[in-house]
Protein backbone atom coordinates (compact mmCIF):
# COMPACT_ATOMS: atom_id res chain seq x y z
CA UNK A 1 0.00 0.00 0.00
CA UNK A 2 2.68 2.66 1.12
CA UNK A 3 4.38 1.66 -2.18
CA UNK A 4 1.61 2.31 -4.77
CA UNK A 5 1.54 5.61 -2.58
CA UNK A 6 5.28 6.49 -3.12
CA UNK A 7 4.80 5.60 -6.96
CA UNK A 8 1.37 7.89 -7.54
CA UNK A 9 3.07 10.68 -5.28
CA UNK A 10 6.23 10.32 -7.86
CA UNK A 11 3.75 9.91 -11.20
CA UNK A 12 1.51 12.10 -10.60
CA UNK A 13 2.91 15.64 -10.82
CA UNK A 14 4.63 14.52 -14.15
CA UNK A 15 1.62 13.56 -15.67
CA UNK A 16 0.05 16.42 -14.56
CA UNK A 17 2.66 18.15 -16.52
CA UNK A 18 2.70 16.15 -19.56
CA UNK A 19 -1.23 16.66 -19.99
CA UNK A 20 -0.79 20.36 -19.54
CA UNK A 21 1.79 20.32 -22.07
CA UNK A 22 -0.55 18.48 -24.23
CA UNK A 23 -3.47 20.71 -23.53
CA UNK A 24 -1.07 23.50 -24.28
CA UNK A 25 -0.52 22.54 -27.86
CA UNK A 26 -4.35 21.73 -28.94
CA UNK A 27 -5.45 25.02 -27.48
CA UNK A 28 -2.13 26.16 -29.84
CA UNK A 29 -2.86 24.43 -32.66
CA UNK A 30 -6.86 25.46 -32.55
CA UNK A 31 -6.30 28.63 -32.05
CA UNK A 32 -3.69 29.23 -35.20
CA UNK A 33 -6.12 27.28 -37.15
CA UNK A 34 -9.06 29.59 -36.42
CA UNK A 35 -6.80 32.33 -36.73
CA UNK A 36 -5.68 31.60 -40.57
CA UNK A 37 -8.89 30.12 -41.42
CA UNK A 38 -10.10 33.98 -40.36
CA UNK A 39 -7.37 35.47 -42.82
CA UNK A 40 -8.76 33.40 -45.42
CA UNK A 41 -11.97 34.92 -45.65
CA UNK A 42 -10.25 38.33 -46.79
CA UNK A 43 -10.63 39.27 -50.25
CA UNK A 44 -7.28 40.94 -51.92
CA UNK A 45 -4.21 41.80 -50.75
CA UNK A 46 -5.00 45.17 -49.66
CA UNK A 47 -5.77 44.28 -45.97
CA UNK A 48 -2.24 42.90 -45.67
CA UNK A 49 -0.40 46.08 -46.73
CA UNK A 50 -2.04 47.58 -43.84
CA UNK A 51 0.74 48.10 -41.50
CA UNK A 52 -1.68 48.61 -38.56
CA UNK A 53 -3.30 45.29 -39.23
CA UNK A 54 0.01 43.58 -40.32
CA UNK A 55 0.81 44.52 -36.02
CA UNK A 56 -2.44 43.49 -35.08
CA UNK A 57 -2.18 39.70 -36.84
CA UNK A 58 1.22 39.64 -35.93
CA UNK A 59 0.41 40.19 -32.33
CA UNK A 60 -2.58 37.22 -32.75
CA UNK A 61 -0.07 35.21 -34.03
CA UNK A 62 2.50 35.70 -31.05
CA UNK A 63 -0.69 35.11 -28.87
CA UNK A 64 -1.42 31.61 -30.19
CA UNK A 65 2.04 30.39 -29.38
CA UNK A 66 1.73 31.67 -25.66
CA UNK A 67 -0.96 28.80 -24.87
CA UNK A 68 0.75 25.97 -24.41
CA UNK A 69 2.68 28.42 -22.34
CA UNK A 70 -0.66 29.51 -20.21
CA UNK A 71 -1.96 26.14 -20.08
CA UNK A 72 1.31 25.36 -18.73
CA UNK A 73 1.54 27.60 -15.92
CA UNK A 74 -2.40 27.51 -14.78
CA UNK A 75 -1.85 23.20 -14.58
CA UNK A 76 1.84 23.70 -12.48
CA UNK A 77 -0.42 26.03 -10.20
CA UNK A 78 -2.74 23.46 -9.94
CA UNK A 79 -0.73 21.04 -9.17
CA UNK A 80 1.08 22.98 -6.14
CA UNK A 81 -2.07 23.85 -4.66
Amino acid sequence: MLAAVGVAAATLPRCATYFGAELGRAVGTAATGRLFAATEKFAGLARYEDPEFLDRLRLAQQGTTLCSGITTACSAVRVVA
